[in-house]
C-alpha cells in the first residue's frame, strides 16, 4: 500500500525533476539567445564596416580606375555574402520567431550597399558583379535611415528572455553620406574616366601564307580563306565590338565577299574569332580589310588592318 509519506516523497521528486528541467531548459534558451546575439552582433557591426569601407572609397576620387573597380566589387561580393550569413540567424528559432526582424535588417544594409556601389558603377561605366538596383542619392539615404531606425527597434528583441540579451548598437554610414557630391567628384575624376580602346592585336589566314612582305598574303592554291582575328579591350570596362571583313577582288577573279562578326569582352580582356571564311580561286587576287569598331559606335573604339592577298597556282608559290 502507497503511504502518504511515500506520496509525499514521489510529489517532491517529481517537483525537483520539473525545476530540474524548467532551469536546464532556460538555462539552454539563455545559451541559444547569447549565441544568437553574438552573430547577429558580428553581421550588423560587418555591415557597418563595409559602409564605412564604402564611404572611403567615394571619397577617393583620385584612385586609378582598375583599383577602384576592384573594390568597388570586393564591396558587393561582400554583400551577398554578408546575406547568406545572416540566413544562418533563422534557426533555431529565437522566442516568437524575432529574428526574423535582425535578418531583414541586415538584408536592407546589404541591399543598400549593393544598390550604392551599382548607382556609383553605372554613373563610371565600371564592371560590377553582382549589381543592385540603381537609385537616386536621396533614395538610397533614406533606405540606409530605414535601417538604422529598424535596427533600434530590434535591438530589445530578446530583452525579456532568458540571458537577456542586447544587441549591440549600430548605424549605417550611408544614411547621412554625400551620394550625390561623392558622384560628382568621381565623374570629374581624371584617373577614373573611361577611355575605350579597342585593337587589332592578332591577325591570321589559313591556309598559312608563304614567306611575303609585311601587308601581303601569298596563299598557296585553294578555295577557302579563313580569317582570324584576336581583339583587344585595353580598357576597364565592358566593351561590345564589331568586326567587319571585306574582301575585293582586283584582277577580275573570284568573286567579292564582305560580313560582319559582332561580340563583347569584358575589362581589359582579348578574344581570338573567326568573323570570315572567304571564298578564293587559284590566280586571283584582292585586298582583305578588316575594321574593328566599338559598338554601338565607332566612338566606343576602332581600328583596322589591310592585306593585299594572291593565290598562287602553285603548291610551292
Amino acid at each position: 500500500m502507497i503511504t502518504a509519506a511515500l506520496v509525499t516523497v514521489l510529489v517532491l521528486a517529481l517537483a525537483r525533476d520539473i525545476t530540474r528541467a524548467a532551469h536546464d531548459n532556460v538555462g539552454s534558451r539563455a545559451i541559444q539567445n547569447q549565441s544568437f546575439g553574438a552573430l547577429a552582433d558580428a553581421y550588423v557591426g560587418r555591415s557597418d564596416a563595409l559602409a564605412s569601407q564604402l564611404t572611403a572609397l567615394l571619397a577617393s576620387a583620385s584612385t586609378s580606375r582598375v583599383a577602384f573597380g576592384a573594390q568597388l566589387n570586393q564591396i558587393t561580393t561582400a554583400a551577398a555574402n554578408l546575406v547568406q550569413n545572416a540566413a544562418t540567424l533563422r534557426s533555431p528559432v529565437i522566442a516568437g520567431n524575432e529574428q526574423q526582424r535582425v535578418i531583414d535588417v541586415i538584408d536592407g544594409r546589404a541591399a543598400v550597399l549593393t544598390s550604392t556601389a551599382t548607382t556609383v558603377a553605372s554613373s563610371l561605366a565600371l564592371p560590377l558583379s553582382p549589381r543592385g538596383v540603381v537609385r537616386s542619392p536621396g533614395a538610397l539615404a533614406a533606405a540606409a535611415a530605414e535601417t538604422n531606425r529598424q535596427w533600434a527597434k530590434a535591438r530589445g528583441v530578446l530583452l525579456a528572455q532568458p540571458g537577456h540579451v542586447r544587441l549591440a548598437a549600430s548605424v549605417c554610414p550611408l544614411a547621412t553620406f554625400d551620394v550625390a557630391g561623392a558622384l560628382s567628384s568621381l565623374e570629374a575624376s581624371p584617373s577614373l574616366a573611361l577611355h575605350r580602346h579597342l585593337v587589332v592585336s592578332a591577325v591570321s589566314a589559313t591556309p598559312s601564307p608563304f614567306p611575303s612582305a609585311a601587308g601581303q598574303w601569298l596563299l598557296p592554291p585553294g578555295t577557302t580563306l579563313d580569317v582570324g582575328v584576336t581583339v583587344s579591350n585595353e580598357a576597364y570596362a565592358l566593351q561590345n565590338y564589331a568586326i567587319a571583313v571585306t574582301f575585293t577582288p582586283t584582277n577580275g577573279l573570284g568573286t567579292a565577299y564582305a560580313s560582319t562578326f559582332r561580340g563583347a569582352l569584358g575589362p581589359l580582356a582579348s578574344a581570338a574569332v573567326l568573323p570570315a571564311t572567304i571564298p578564293t580561286v587559284p590566280g586571283e587576287s584582292g585586298i582583305v580589310k578588316i575594321v574593328l569598331t566599338g559598338s554601338p559606335t565607332p566612338e566606343n573604339g576602332s581600328d583596322r588592318r589591310t592585306y593585299r592577298v594572291f593565290v598562287s597556282t602553285s603548291p610551292g608559290g
